[in-house]
């Protein structure tokens, strides 16, 4: 072999020892860039797999709540207007009552009113339901997220 090719084949053959700092830094921050990146796309999700959870699991106990009402004639469960009263006559119907992941509880609050139940959200209750109009739906957070105060202007 020629000597000007035999030391440039075993140039490149060598084994490096290490990475440089520019190297480490350049890699930190493409890191740094693509978490930054896919971070809130991951929390989207995890709060859309909550909701889909929460949907579904009403759409169970929605279906429960019309299975009782047509195995007697008409008439909503929950009659006594407690939610103890509540879950027992769709025990039946349900294997487990399920769990509102956005609130994680899988509590119960009867309204006897028949008004809208839009207008009770709020509590630390899972689900709200109305005995007089059979309404069902997931509980949420009342009002809008807190925001956090301003940090105040540095003073003279």
């Amino acid at each position: 072999m020629l000597p000007h090719i035999e030391r440039s084949v075993r140039q490149r053959m060598s084994p490096r020892r290490a990475f440089s700092l520019v190297e480490i830094v350049v890699v930190v921050m493409i890191l740094g860039i693509l978490a930054a990146i896919a971070m809130p796309q991951v929390r989207k999700l995890a709060v859309r797999a909550d909701e889909n959870s929460v949907e579904y699991s009403a759409n169970v106990v929605r279906n429960a709540i019309e299975m009782y009402s047509t195995l007697h004639q008409g008439e909503l469960p929950g009659e006594k207007g407690t939610a103890e009263d509540f879950l027992d006559d769709l025990r039946p119907y349900l294997r487990t009552f399920p769990t509102n992941t956005v609130m994680k509880s899988s509590a119960v609050r009867v309204q006897t009113t028949g008004q809208p139940l839009k207008d009770s959200l709020g509590g630390s209750e899972g689900w709200l339901y109305d005995n007089q109009t059979g309404e069902f739906i997931a509980n949420m957070p009342a009002g809008p997220a807190p925001v956090p105060a301003p940090m105040p202007a540095p003073g003279p």
